[in-house]
């Protein structure tokens, strides 16, 4: 119960986000795909058949996750079906989501990242008549990010499994597992007590913020669209200029000048008549 209120207290928080598209995709794009939105999809009552992309990269962020937390589980000599934080149920590996529940902030990440800075493309996703939303690119991308996760899982596996055993009863207590996921104990042997750094997170492609077209990073569109970009902003900046050249302001500043250029010249007329009458 605990849990399931800090959770609708914390994807409320999600709700407004922002969800950016191409300005070319934008009159294909439904209303309620604009923004994160609820966390419980209306078509199952639960997290599953979202009806947007951010829930469905969500979704598929997390079963890339699990899967993850279930390999080291199994690799680590544990039941993935033996849960401690949720029950127990057939249709689950509750220790799978036990090991997930420190990772889930790191996935989180990637994903608020990825939707606050690059916009998805609409030929990207399908909507199903249920209303369900699904995938139809970048899912290789996304499942690049495995590695990643299991990294992260690995140190938290194999804290459980240690725990676990150091609990049991005998003359094995203080028999310390070996840590397949991390090589702790050989980097320990070697004085090397650091985890090695973990490696950047695989993104999606970097698309264009006007047509959606494939750029290179550092860019937010493409040659095309700057250029047409860069005439309207030249055009725009013009008629700024024209406006506020005839601002109250500006006429007084010309006026000023002008003033000041009158009784130059008339200083510059004195000195050369004078001169002409000393000649």
């Amino acid at each position: 119960m605990l849990e399931s209120q800090g959770a609708a207290a914390y994807w409320s928080l999600w709700k407004t986000l922002p969800v950016m598209f191409p300005k070319r995709d934008l009159p294909r794009v439904p209303a309620h795909w604009l923004s994160f939105g609820a966390r419980v999809s209306p078509i199952s009552g639960s997290q599953r058949l979202a009806i947007n992309p951010p829930n469905a990269i969500l979704n598929y962020l997390y079963a890339v996750l699990e899967s993850e937390a279930r390999l080291a589980a199994a690799a680590l000599g544990l039941d993935a079906g033996l849960g401690f934080l949720h029950v127990d149920t057939p249709a689950r590996d509750s220790l799978a989501c036990d090991l997930m529940e420190p990772v889930r902030p790191i996935v989180d990440g990637y994903l608020i990242d990825w939707i606050t800075r690059e916009p998805l493309r609409r030929e990207w996703f399908f909507e199903k008549p249920d209303g369900n939303c699904r995938w139809m690119a970048v899912a290789e991308k996304l499942s690049e990010t495995a590695q990643t996760w299991a990294r992260a899982i690995a140190p938290f596996a194999e804290w459980t499994a240690q725990t676990l055993w150091s609990h049991r009863s005998g003359s094995v207590r203080e028999h310390r597992l070996a840590t397949r996921l991390t090589q702790r104990h050989k980097r320990e042997a070697r004085d090397q007590i650091s985890l090695p750094a973990p490696k950047p997170i695989p993104r999606p492609e970097k698309t264009c913020r006007n047509c959606g077209t494939r750029v290179n990073p550092g860019s937010e569109r493409c040659l095309h669209c700057s250029i047409g970009l860069a005439k309207d902003q030249f055009a725009q900046a013009a008629k700024s200029g024209r406006v506020a050249a005839q601002s109250a302001e500006a006429q007084m500043r010309r006026a000023a000048t002008q003033r000041q250029q009158v009784a130059t010249r008339k200083r510059m007329d004195r000195v050369g008549s004078s001169g002409m009458a000393q000649r």
